[in-house]
């Protein structure tokens, strides 16, 4: 009896782990090609606003953007992501759980918005730019619809909803390149225009959510009481800390560049950068989906290493091709998207794409650390490892400009990433297969010897011989067992909408796999 009850227990396991498996990668999917194409978009504006500004107007466009995100990310303090994982925890709670959240919520878009009023007076008091108000108004706005576009997300992924969050992606950044073109084009490229579109696109979206949120799931309505509420701030302000320094850490890069380097400088570094970002997008909407599951796997410790060292694996796997295309051929993607003007910027990108590959692997982490509730840990590794980086470029900048910021984040990230594994070590957590990210590593270098003859041949011959060579490194990989036959198959079948055989209709669509107590979704689950 008692072998028939194990046995039972270990098939229903590793039915859990299947289903889980399955439910992550779909998700993850999923999230990744909205995102890719959302990233265009960007890629679009980018493009736009380098060949429609100048250099000069482009570098104060990125630092009031680089600020916007900077002051967001601060004040959010991580209450999205703690009331994610609340709500996935005790789908029961999810009306007092929402209730409390829209208290901090509130308070974090009154604070963004004051605070960008305060910045704005002063800047047009004590310098030279009339318009320095407006500009500054329109930023703690722009701050403050994201807070509520993210604030909103949050309650969707609890129950892996994630159909709104991306629909919203692709709606803001499409609407936000169409605008910014078509001004551009008319010959209105003025900087202020291109603030308020900026601001008028994150406004339209946080209105989307909060209808679709609202109508979902009713108004949660307001409930303060000071003991939950200090219990919240014990919980997110750890959350917080790690996500605004190390979400934003390129966002202060550019901030103490427009402080200690002339604009031109800025739009170099930003020339670098921004098309990376597109790269950096793609890992995190693939994590975003794996936290709800971190959170249910948290009380099985084999279940959750191995979640979590596939994730990274998978991660590593994907970033190591696009490292070595973006290496060898910055010279012509700088050339293609802003122009020959800016081909200075191809030095600092091929810097600045191996933070890539070390960021879309620490990205995990803060999903990790707050499934098992180490979010102190976290908070202090992000600490010591933004010290150390803000140290250097302090001290580099100055000296080195936009090499400078590229050492300093550089340096940031190492010191982050070995902090993370030793501390990862002491939790008992098995982040990493050593041998299996090394046979990854082999097949890139087998890449980049296939790609090194024609780096510097036309741009349609590189993405030839890029396409060709990417296809050897996934071939490499099954050869070497970096990546399984059967995890490829079960790619394919995600990315071809293939139902797995361990997961119901739920699982594989999103739908939460416990309903909102005050919300019947059997019409909607028949249906699907």
């Amino acid at each position: 009896m008692g072998g028939a009850l194990k046995s039972s227990s270990s098939e229903f396991e590793g039915h859990e782990s299947r289903a889980s498996l399955h439910r992550i990668v779909r998700n993850s999917v999923f999230n990744s090609v909205v995102n890719a194409i959302s990233a265009i978009s960007y890629m679009v504006l980018f493009i736009a606003l380098a060949r429609g500004l100048q250099p000069t107007a482009m570098g104060e466009y990125y630092t009031l953007f680089a600020l916007i995100l900077v002051v967001q990310m601060v004040f959010e303090m991580g209450i999205p992501t703690v009331m994610t994982g609340r709500i996935a925890r005790t789908p029961s709670r999810q009306k007092e759980i929402l209730a409390e959240a829209t208290v901090l919520a509130t308070i974090s878009i009154a604070a963004q918005i004051a605070l960008f009023a305060c910045m704005g007076l002063a800047a047009s008091r004590f310098s030279s730019h009339p318009g320095a108000l407006p500009r500054f108004l329109l930023g703690g706005c722009a701050a403050a619809a994201i807070q509520i576009q993210r604030y909103c997300a949050g309650v969707f992924r609890a129950f892996e909803l994630f159909k709104y969050e991306n629909v919203m992606r692709l709606g803001q950044g499409s609407s936000l390149a169409i605008a910014v073109l078509v001004l551009i084009k008319s010959g209105a490229a003025e900087l202020n225009l291109m603030i308020a579109v900026l601001t008028a696109s994150h406004v339209l979206a946080a209105l989307y959510m909060i209808v679709n949120l609202w109508g979902r799931f009713r108004s949660p309505g307001w409930h303060w009481d000071r003991a939950r509420m200090k219990d919240w701030l014990a919980e997110s302000i750890p959350l917080g800390i790690s996500e605004s320094i190390r979400g934003q850490g390129w966002q202060l890069d550019t901030v103490l560049l427009g402080l200690m380097q002339p604009a031109v400088v800025v739009g170099i570094y930003n020339a670098a950068y921004r098309p990376l970002t597109m790269f950096y997008w793609l890992p995190l909407a693939a994590t975003a989906a794996t936290y709800p599951t971190f959170v249910r796997l948290a009380t099985s410790p084999l279940q959750f290493n191995q979640a979590v060292a596939n994730c990274i694996r998978m991660l590593w796997i994907g970033a190591l091709p696009v490292a070595v295309v973006i290496s060898l051929g910055a010279e012509q993607l700088i050339t293609l998207l802003a122009g020959r003007e800016y081909l200075e910027a191809a030095i600092p990108m091929r810097i600045l794409v191996w933070k890539i590959l070390f960021a879309s692997l620490a990205i995990l982490y803060r999903f990790v650390f707050a499934a098992i509730g180490q979010l102190p840990s976290l908070a202090r590794i992000v600490l010591v490892a933004a010290v150390l980086d803000a140290a250097a470029e302090l001290i580099l900048i100055p000296r080195w400009g936009y090499l400078g910021a590229c050492s300093g984040t550089l340096l940031g990230e190492f010191v982050f990433t070995a902090m993370t594994l030793v501390v990862c070590g002491q939790l008992k957590i098995r982040c990493m297969d050593w041998n299996l990210l090394a046979r990854a590593a082999l097949a890139a270098s087998v890449m980049a010897a296939l790609l090194w003859p024609v780096h510097r041949a036309p741009l349609p011959i590189f993405l030839s011989a890029a396409a060709v060579a990417t296809g050897v490194y996934v071939l490499c990989c099954l050869l070497t067992g970096a990546l399984g036959w059967a995890e490829a198959r079960h790619l394919f079948d995600a990315l071809g909408g293939r139902k797995g055989s361990t997961s119901s209709a739920h699982e594989t669509v999103g739908v939460p796999l416990t309903a909102p107590p005050f919300e019947d979704l059997s019409e909607e689950s028949a249906h699907r």
